[in-house]
């Protein structure tokens, strides 16, 4: 339980880095602003799709008025649920791919700064964020691999 407690804290102990070590902002904002266009867009698409799939599935000669609307009002509700879940799984493959090089960059400086390590060699951008790049779409693949037959289980 204690272990589970300092868990917690961790992500607020860490707020402290951003104030020590400005430069940690600048690292974190592009990828931040980045990801959060890749899920407003997915968020909006998706949306607009399903509701727009709801809409066309209904027809308006059948029912009258108000249960009409109640049902309308509870797709609406349960689309909202089913693409915050869909967006949440595209945003974590998209997102991890997108954030990869700029959290390899995070962690480097974060390792040279606080801990005083530097065992591994500034390489070019390019290279470091595909390399970046690829291991996260290996974890990806893994993740796919595993949780896939997990849920069909």
């Amino acid at each position: 339980m204690n272990n589970f407690i300092l868990g917690f804290f961790y992500p607020f102990r860490s707020i402290k880095l951003f104030f020590k070590y400005p430069k940690l902002i600048v690292y974190s904002i592009v990828p931040v602003i980045i990801n959060l266009i890749i899920y407003g867009t997915i968020f909006f698409y998706t949306y607009k799709w399903i509701t727009g799939k709801f809409e066309d599935s209904i027809d308006n000669n059948l029912y009258n008025g108000i249960l009409l609307e109640i049902i309308r009002a509870f797709l609406r509700v349960f689309s909202f649920f089913i693409v915050l879940i869909v967006c949440y799984f595209l945003f974590v493959i998209l997102g991890g791919i997108v954030s990869a090089p700029f959290n390899e960059k995070i962690s480097r400086y974060v390792e040279k700064k606080v801990f005083g390590i530097n065992n591994i060699p500034d390489s070019k951008l390019f290279a470091e964020a595909l390399r970046s790049i690829r291991e996260e779409i290996k974890k990806i693949f893994l993740y796919i691999c595993l949780f896939i037959p997990l849920i069909i289980i």
